[in-house]
């Protein structure tokens, strides 16, 4: 029977395994050529070879198409900075991705924040596909809605409209993620959006606490700056006050200048 892995791994719980039939160096295949499986004919009813093609890193960690091809680039975002060589944001995310491809993760939860210009998505996408292509453990980039869905269907909430039941296991079974796995996984990169609540940044604060404890790196895109987030209710929790204090808090990682200019002007 023909090998049916994902593109040379099979992805389990969020962590890549090298398919010992077809990729038995550990290396990941990337390629669009066709595979074979065997399958059953709706005619016949006969066992059948099906071509179809392997699921690319992409399609696994459900990355969109507009950034499918894209990568993460710091020249571009030098051109964006004016002249600065220096940004304590982007030179983070720049150890981050670093980092990975050394095999170094260490606990910590950082939050980012830069004008939607720099396109922040685009650097946890590269951050992502580096990460799983390193052999860490990683999952899809998803936002606190999809968190608190998740959340929702894990703890068995009553009282949910039906409606909305089914869009939830609908969800679930596209993304084929667990509250477990959110836990377990190495690399979690989590998305704040434009609209949320206290309840969602709840949610997220017990899955961080969480992960603490297994000694594992959260972090969080946001679409509001951070003095944004303290205002609203329950947002200034989620921030350390200071280096030393709150394990299972964020640290601020965030550029603002391109926003101060256009104050100025």
């Amino acid at each position: 029977m023909a090998c049916t892995c994902n593109s040379g791994f099979r992805y389990l719980k969020g962590r890549p395994v090298p398919c010992p039939i077809c990729n038995k160096d550990g290396k990941v295949i990337n390629k669009a050529s066709l595979v074979k499986i065997e399958g059953i004919s709706e005619e016949t009813r006969e066992v059948v070879k099906i071509e179809e093609p392997p699921k690319t890193i992409e399609q696994i960690l459900m990355i969109p198409d507009c950034y499918a091809d894209k990568r993460y680039s710091r020249t571009v975002i030098n051109s964006m900075l004016r002249g600065l060589t220096a940004d304590r944001l982007f030179d983070k995310l720049d150890s981050l991705i670093l980092n990975t491809r050394n095999g170094q993760i260490r606990q910590e939860n950082c939050f980012f924040f830069a004008p939607q210009k720099f396109d922040l998505d685009l650097w946890a996408y590269t951050f992502l596909k580096e990460s799983y292509e390193h052999g860490k453990s990683v999952l899809p980039y998803i936002s606190l809605d999809v968190l608190w869905g998740i959340w929702l269907l894990t703890n068995d909430t009553p009282n949910i409209k039906p409606e909305v039941k089914e869009s939830l296991d609908y969800m679930s079974e596209s993304l084929n993620l667990t509250w477990y796995d959110l836990l377990l996984g190495d690399i979690l990169v989590l998305k704040l959006p434009a609209v949320y609540n206290n309840k969602t940044l709840t949610i997220l604060m017990s899955l961080v606490t969480q992960r603490v404890l297994h000694n594992k790196p959260t972090y969080l895109i946001s679409y509001w700056k951070s003095a944004v987030v303290k205002k609203s209710t329950g947002g200034a929790f989620i921030f350390k006050e200071d280096e030393n204090y709150g394990m299972n808090q964020f640290t601020i990682y965030e550029h603002l200048g391109f926003l101060d200019e256009r104050k100025r002007v």
